[in-house]
């Protein structure tokens, strides 16, 4: 088995809540804190089949673009979904467009740092 894990710098419920309500169908179906406090020591959000760990660590370094989350979005009202809703507070660094095969192709970092390369191929 193979999952993402991401270190926040102490906003990790924050981005939780963020990513689960725009990543269609997403869900969380456990969060851990630590003792006597708000900050997340282990929590998983499910999209797409996959697991994506957060935790909040204090003094982590920040999310860089040259690490990014791929999703392959399975329509044009997804991929449109998915892009809308991570640049809320964040930044398109490339796209949409045609690229190669795929029909469309968006890289966003969103309002946490954390980039996505979002795709549709539709034909």
């Amino acid at each position: 088995m193979m999952n993402l894990f991401l270190t926040f710098p102490g906003n990790a419920a924050d981005a939780l809540e963020f990513y689960r309500s725009v990543l269609p169908g997403a869900s969380v179906p456990e969060t851990v804190y630590y003792p006597d406090s708000e900050k997340i020591l282990n929590a998983q959000l499910t999209f797409k089949g996959r697991t994506i760990m957060l935790m909040d660590l204090d003094d982590c370094p920040p999310f860089s673009w040259s690490t990014s989350v791929y999703v392959e979005a399975g329509s044009e009202d997804e991929f449109q979904a998915l892009l809308n809703g991570l640049k809320e507070g964040g930044a398109v660094l490339m796209g949409p467009e045609p690229a190669g095969k795929m029909d469309q192709v968006a890289w966003v970092t969103d309002k946490f740092g954390l980039t996505w390369q979002l795709v549709w191929e539709g034909k």
